[in-house]
């Protein structure tokens, strides 16, 4: 096999006896977990191996063992092509723990060249429950970068116009949810700029109080979880019910998977 291909540092198990070739990486991996795993690989493996094929001296561990993105992306799409369970689900787990379906579990803010992958991948693999979150994340990114194609791991990733869409359609119906009204109406007092200075003085002055900031901690919160509750609504997607079957689906208690390993403590890097 020729040297220019690499070994994954993730996917390569010293007592695996399969290897996968996906691009330029090497997954070593073992047939039994794909044969049982994968109705496509346990009649590929059934085949008689060819006396003349090349020969060369990765399992996927789910979260929170680390990763990276390119890794999921790699497995998650070969999971789908080949009907691999097992993989597709640990990949999924990997991306659920940064796009997660639970507004308080939200926890960093992303490039946007990964927002555009993991929209694509979700589209591809039929992840649907991806998207909420994939869509909030765009809401700090202006126009013009959401309709620009961006190079990612080697690869130009752009949204789909329908991503777009569902993108401007999503922030307007966000506008009207969001209170800005209150500090810039012009119909409110005088109208005039000072005026408007002032009442956001008051505002804000006011805040510094005890009193004054617990319960206006406990109505914003309010008011953010009944904005996600609409938030697949704003964006043109299935209703929450829908969305959360999906993930259910998808990631489903893996204790009846035939597979079992060593799982580190750690996260997942865009690397």
């Amino acid at each position: 096999m020729a040297s220019s291909h690499t070994r994954d540092t993730d996917l390569w198990f010293n007592d695996g006896n399969l290897v996968i070739q996906v691009a330029p990486r090497l997954f070593r991996v073992h047939r039994g977990v794909l044969a049982i795993s994968s109705n496509f690989f346990s009649d590929m493996l059934a085949f008689p191996e060819s006396e003349t094929q090349e020969m060369y001296e990765g399992y996927f561990l789910p979260p929170p063992a680390r990763t990276t993105f390119p890794v999921i992306e790699g497995v998650l799409r070969l999971a789908h092509k080949y009907d691999v369970p097992v993989l597709r689900r640990c990949a999924l787990e990997h991306l659920s723990l940064v796009f997660p379906t639970d507004l308080s579990k939200f926890t960093q803010e992303l490039y946007i060249e990964t927002n555009l992958y993991v929209a694509t991948v979700a589209h591809e693999v039929g992840a649907t429950w991806l998207l909420p979150a994939v869509y909030h994340a765009t809401l700090q990114f202006d126009a013009t970068e959401l309709d620009a194609s961006h190079l990612w791991c080697g690869r130009r990733r752009r949204f789909t116009y329908e991503d777009l869409l569902a993108c401007f359609s999503g922030c307007g119906a966000l506008r009207t949810k969001v209170p800005f009204f209150i500090f810039t109406a012009t119909n409110l007092g005088c109208g005039r700029q000072d005026c408007l200075i002032a009442r956001l003085r008051s505002f804000t002055s006011r805040l510094t109080a005890q009193s004054a900031r617990l319960p206006c901690r406990a109505a914003y919160r309010a008011w953010l979880n009944d904005t996600w509750r609409c938030f697949p609504s704003f964006f043109k997607l299935p209703s929450w019910d829908t969305l959360l079957y999906l993930e259910r689906r998808d990631l489903q208690d893996r204790s009846e998977d035939p597979v079992t390993g060593h799982i580190g403590n750690e996260g997942m890097s865009e690397e």
